[in-house]
């Protein structure tokens, strides 16, 4: 009896900590790309962390790089909600993934904020596509000329976000129901 007891108790406390643990170790771009069973993306932790993409989503509809939105510091959150009217960047998957991550979530819930939320990304980038079919790094520019008006080949990211883009638009119009088609100009 003693033996069942404490294995309960190890199955109620430990494994739900373990779980948490296992998100909070894992980079923004593994909890975005699937490395979550996806099973998680209908629980109480990923549609709050859903809530916290949404919040600090750009008012342009994109998402600036480099932050881990899944274990923000209060003063990481505060920055990133003061700076929502700033530009997005399409550089190191940034708004790709935050895409990915909201359609996760929004099909696992059905909840329309994820799926609003993950359009007005979709959207973005479409609308940021320059029309020798690249993109700059950031959206919107900046007005004085530097390298963000240009269209930069390093990192891979003109690559990377074409293929992220089409997967995206794929996975996007099973998903998200996207209402209507869109073509991007591919060079």
């Amino acid at each position: 009896m003693k033996r069942h007891l404490i294995t309960l108790l190890c199955t109620l406390y430990i494994v739900p900590l373990s779980l948490h643990a296992a998100v909070s170790d894992l980079s923004w771009a593994e909890v975005c790309g699937g490395r979550m069973p996806q099973e998680w993306y209908a629980s109480d932790e990923a549609q709050q962390v859903g809530d916290i993409v949404i919040a600090v989503q750009k008012t342009n509809g994109g998402w600036m790089k480099n932050d881990q939105l899944h274990k923000l510091s209060s003063a990481e959150y505060q920055r990133l909600l003061s700076e929502r009217d700033a530009h997005s960047c399409l550089d190191n998957f940034a708004t790709t993934q935050e895409i990915r991550y909201l359609a996760k979530v929004y099909q696992a819930t059905g909840l329309a904020k994820y799926r609003t939320a993950a359009l007005a990304g979709v959207e973005m980038i479409l609308e940021a596509q320059k029309g020798c079919g690249g993109w700059s790094q950031y959206r919107p520019l900046s007005g004085n000329y530097s390298y963000q008006a240009g269209i930069p080949y390093n990192g891979r990211k003109e690559t990377e976000l074409r293929k992220r883009l089409s997967l995206l638009l794929f996975f996007a119009s099973s998903a998200l129901f996207v209402p209507e088609p869109r073509t991007l100009v591919l060079v």
